[in-house]
């Protein structure tokens, strides 16, 4: 995972969040790990885009069991657009789909989305769905530390809150929570 904790350096606050440029790793390149190119026709659902002060570069790929909720919390809680869902083949081949899908019929059939992209604008988050039935190990990757303005904190704080998180740290211009996929986000 790549991230980035940059500041202004005034006391003034400001509704924007200023990030620094750095070099992460493509998005094509994590996904060409698993041999998926994104659809011309992506992207499957956009988010609703209220969260104006984010900053910040994450990119990374999860491992989760329930990924119908990983896929949720992302698109919900970070305004995250579905970009594209796709399932392992048989021949070890897969199907990428930009197409609606209903999970639920999806779960009881046993043939549900392996894998999930979400995308905002220098954001991107795969979701690798291991099964429900997967003992999950300590995740492979670190804390997201994200910069952004004190009106997203405060939007994004109360929304955290509503769902019962643990809440890591609290302070007028830093807020930490750890989210049920056992990644640590730290909101500054």
């Amino acid at each position: 995972m790549s991230q980035e904790n940059e500041q202004p350096d005034s006391d003034q606050s400001t509704d924007v969040a200023v990030p620094e440029p750095q070099s992460a790793p493509s998005p094509a390149d994590q996904l060409a790990v698993f041999g998926v190119t994104i659809p011309s026709t992506a992207p499957v659902k956009q988010a609703n885009h209220t969260l104006t002060g984010m900053g910040g570069t994450v990119t990374f790929t999860l491992d989760v069991a329930r990924i119908d909720s990983a896929e949720r919390l992302y698109h919900e809680l970070f305004e995250m657009d579905i970009i594209c869902r796709a399932w392992r083949q048989d021949d070890g081949s897969w199907e990428v789909t930009t197409e609606e899908i209903d999970w639920n019929a999806c779960l009881i059939n046993g043939y549900y989305p392996e894998l999930v992209v979400l995308q905002r604008p220098r954001w991107q988050i795969i979701l690798h769905g291991m099964g429900r039935g997967e003992v999950l190990k300590s995740p492979k990757i670190g804390d997201a530390f994200v910069p952004v303005s004190l009106k997203t904190l405060r939007r994004l704080r109360a929304k955290i809150l509503m769902k019962s998180y643990t809440v890591v740290q609290d302070y007028p211009d830093q807020f930490a929570f750890r989210g049920p996929f056992a990644v640590v986000w730290t909101l500054t």
